[in-house]
């Protein structure tokens, strides 16, 4: 099974997000992964964008939690601090993908390997 690191960016986009719950369910073709960091960039990011969706926020990432046993990553944060990206606000994605043993990360554009 693969372990699959949801980037905040593919958390919002819906759906990309229906389509690989929808697999995940059906097939359980991968395990998703996430992180307190990324679940806070998507809904904070979404929320802005669609300030009618901000109030429901928060039980749709504790249900996104519940959905998948051991789906959170945590401690990934000393880790972030050192790595190095062009975009120094993406460092905790690589990082809570190493600390998860992510097979690959999830964005809006593409998957991308680990």
């Amino acid at each position: 099974m693969v372990r699959l690191l949801y980037a905040a960016h593919a958390q919002g986009n819906e759906p990309i997000c229906r389509v690989m719950d929808r697999i995940k369910t059906v097939e359980r073709l991968y395990h998703a992964r996430r992180s307190a960091t990324i679940h806070d960039e998507w809904t904070r990011n979404l929320a802005k964008d669609r300030p009618e969706l901000a109030a429901k926020l928060p039980l749709v990432v504790e249900r996104m939690n519940a959905s998948v046993p051991d789906c959170l990553v945590t401690n990934y944060e000393k880790l972030a601090g050192s790595i190095e990206l062009p975009d120094p606000d993406d460092r905790h994605v690589v990082a809570a993908a190493i600390v998860g043993h992510a097979d690959a990360n999830l964005l809006r554009e593409a998957i991308t390997l680990i």
